[in-house]
Formats: C-alpha cells, sequence, structure tokens
C-alpha cells in the first residue's frame, strides 16, 4: 500500500511512519499540512491507496482537506483515516460527513491502529460482499436486490455499510451515548427489483435514500442500504422523532412522486420503521449489538405486517395528521 500521511507535528509524522515501516509498510509519503498534501497529490503518477489525515492543521483543516479530496476522480472511494486528537461528536460527525472512511483519536494504541489501517486495506468500494453481518463472520456474497448497493449520485448523510459501522465504532468508543440505531424496511423493493432493470432499481434506491434523509433532517443522520429492502440508520436520539410518527411521515413522503416515479410498485411503497436501539454502557465498541438489535427489532416488528396491505395516500396522511 503507498500511503500519504498528513500532520502539522513532526514527531507524529516520524512516529506513524516508524510503526507503519515497521510493520512492512515502506512507500510512505508525509506532509506537513494541506498545501504539501494536495501538491503531493497531485505529483504522484499512480494514485495513494490510503490517506491518514489530521484535522486540527492551520490553514486549510483535516475535514475540509478529505472533502476537497473526495471531489478527485481518483480518490473518491480511496481509504481516508482521521487521526486525531479531536474527540467530540462534532468533529466525528464532521469528518464521516466530509468522506472520512474511519476515525481514531490520539494518543492512538498501536494495536488498534494497525487493526484500522489492515480494515481500510481489507475494504472495497461497495463494503462488505453482502448483508450486515454482526457476528463478524462474513457473509454469503450476494447480488442485485440483496446487495449493498450505493446510490447514484449525492444523498446527505448516505455512506457505505462498513464507513457506517466504522462510524459507530468511533462513536461508541468515546462513550458517546448520544445515538440511536434503527432499520427501515420498504418491502416492495423486492417486486421493484424484479419488474425493472439494475440501472432504475438503484435510482429508486437513491430516490428513497434521499426520502429519508429529508425527514431525518436535523438529527444528524448517517445511514446505509444494507440489501433485501432495508436501511440501516444512526442519528442523534435527542433529535429523533416517535418512531410511529416517523414512519408516518416516511410513507407520506414516498407517496410524492418527487422522490419516487409513480407506479414504481402496483400498490405505491409501504414503510416499516424498527425500533430504536441505543448502546448500552456495558457493549463493547466492537461489537456494535446495538445495531444488531435494531436489526432484530426489525424482523419482529415486520413479523407483525405480514400479508398487510399497502396503505393508501389518504390514510397515510390521516395517520400523519394524527400526531400533529
Amino acid at each position: 500500500m503507498k500511503f500519504l500521511i498528513v500532520d502539522d507535528d513532526p514527531v507524529i509524522l516520524d512516529l506513524l511512519t516508524e510503526i507503519l515501516s515497521g510493520y512492512g509498510y515502506e512507500d510512505l509519503v508525509t506532509a506537513t499540512g494541506a498545501d504539501d498534501a494536495l501538491t503531493a497529490l497531485h505529483a504522484q503518477d499512480a494514485p495513494f491507496d490510503c490517506l491518514m489525515l489530521d484535522i486540527q492543521m492551520p490553514g486549510m483543516d483535516g475535514i475540509e482537506l478529505c472533502r476537497t479530496v473526495r471531489q478527485m476522480p481518483d480518490y473518491a472511494e480511496t481509504p481516508i483515516l482521521m487521526i486525531t486528537a479531536m474527540s467530540d461528536k462534532p468533529y466525528i460527525d464532521y469528518a464521516f460527513a466530509a468522506g472520512a472512511t474511519d476515525y481514531t483519536v490520539k494518543p492512538f494504541d498501536v494495536v488498534e491502529l494497525m487493526s484500522r489501517v489492515r480494515n481500510v486495506e481489507r475494504s472495497n468500494p461497495y463494503g462488505r460482499m453482502g448483508m450486515f453481518d454482526p457476528t463478524g463472520r462474513g457473509a454469503t456474497p450476494k447480488t442485485g436486490y440483496d446487495y449493498p448497493v450505493p446510490v447514484t449520485g449525492s444523498v446527505n448523510g448516505f455512506i457505505r455499510m462498513t464507513v457506517l459501522e466504522n462510524y459507530a465504532r468511533s462513536i461508541q468508543k468515546q462513550r458517546i451515548f448520544a445515538m440511536v440505531a434503527f432499520a427501515i424496511h420498504i418491502p416492495e423493493l423486492k417486486e421493484v427489483h424484479a419488474s425493472t432493470t439494475s440501472a432504475r432499481f438503484a435510482k429508486v434506491l437513491t430516490g428513497i435514500a434521499r426520502a429519508i434523509s429529508e425527514t431525518l433532517l436535523g438529527t444528524q443522520a448517517f445511514m446505509s442500504y444494507i440489501g433485501e429492502g432495508k436501511f440501516l440508520c444512526i442519528c442523534d436520539h435527542t433529535r429523533l422523532m416517535d418512531i410511529t410518527a416517523l414512519q408516518s411521515e416516511l410513507a407520506l413522503v414516498l407517496s410524492e412522486d418527487e422522490y419516487v416515479p409513480s407506479g414504481i410498485a402496483v400498490n405505491g411503497l409501504s414503510v416499516i420503521v424498527g425500533p430504536a436501539c441505543v448502546p448500552k454502557a456495558f457493549d463493547r465498541p466492537k461489537d456494535l449489538k446495538f445495531i444488531e438489535r435494531a436489526l432484530d427489532g426489525l424482523e419482529s416488528r415486520e413479523a407483525s405486517h405480514v400479508d398487510r396491505p399497502a396503505r393508501s395516500i389518504a390514510a397515510r396522511l390521516f395517520q400523519r395528521l394524527s400526531f400533529q
């Protein structure tokens, strides 16, 4: 792997270079700020395989540098690992929103740091080949409707599943419990996938992702499509509306042609939102048990929706008004 390491502290640059070299990584380039980093990025014949960025630097900070790098075609999917002393949630949120792949806080543990490096080394543009696997044992490769397809175009808060997991671990490791996970299922997506092309299905997913993003506006939400018509969301639980109201609101939004073309499914799109699950004090960050509970909770809630017909727009509107 070819690394670009950016930090205004020469001691950190020397330390990271020594650590990576000790683990067999020799193709290392360092930069003391954003300007030097951008010069290095443009000067390389072959793109870097991984970027490691500090946040607090003179001039352009690491978050803005990350956002700038993501605009470069060669670096749209390149792993970017933030290595910083900033542990507050807003910094973590801003970094992932700018395109960071992972986040670790100084002073860093060498074993953990190398674990993160190897994690991004194994990553691919589409995350895990299959559904989210809370056991960590790996999932069976899947395609089409079951595959965690990336949306087309930019949707605020939408990130790959592997990155969403990294975000959750980063927040949980700092013992920040102001987040909640919940899953959303659009049952008709199976029908939609069976009756349309892959490109059109991706556009439908994009519209749904945009509708979810708009519905969760103000909650600092991140989300990912995890396959089988399901989205996983993580946001600030203090800003999240009641789950039943959220389900009604999202169903109404999806009935509008602005997000998904009318007639895309025979009876329209219905929505099932699982319970909101928060991390517990005894949960280990690497296990992401609160995400596992959110997925299990969605399955339990789906059981009560079996064979239930999609609600009409009028019914959705009535339910929405009942919560105002």
